[in-house]
């Protein structure tokens, strides 16, 4: 009953979250659809594309509820997603610095995001300002971007 409960939460907020960030993406791909449909062109409904969007995300919900409960299973966390353990609640602090630093702090990262702009001056103060994060962290960023 408790998984079931917790399953049905997770599905919820997923879809009350997620739903209405993506419709006007729905709503533009709904008018586009409509004008290849006068055309004569075949189309996906719009009801398809948000009903896999929709689907995605409670795939991503029942994960995250099985993670939940398994989690409140072994006693990491409490019933309240509270962490039980000290040692627990460092293990992901540190999991989370592996995930994110390296990325944020390697030089390739600059040069990647210096390629994918354009050459408009838009474009390129975009890419002095991330030249300028990726090489200092950010600490000329303002000065570079002229603000």
């Amino acid at each position: 009953m408790q998984a079931a409960v917790v399953a049905l939460m997770w599905g919820a907020m997923t879809l009350a979250m997620m739903l209405p960030s993506a419709a006007p993406m729905i709503l533009t791909y709904a008018e586009i659809a409509d004008m290849a449909a006068r055309k004569g062109d075949r189309i996906v409904s719009p009801f398809v594309i948000a009903s896999g969007y929709a689907l995605v995300w409670l795939g991503f919900a029942a994960a995250a509820a099985l993670a939940q409960v398994t989690l409140t299973r072994l006693a990491l966390i409490d019933s309240g997603m509270t962490a039980a353990s000290g040692l627990f609640t460092g293990g992901i602090f540190i999991g989370a610095g592996i995930y994110q630093f390296p990325r944020s702090s390697t030089p390739a990262f600059g040069n990647a995001a210096i390629r994918s702009r354009s050459s408009s001056p838009t474009g390129r103060r975009r890419r002095a300002l991330s030249f300028a994060w990726a090489s200092n962290r950010g600490g000329t960023a303002s000065a570079v971007a002229g603000r």
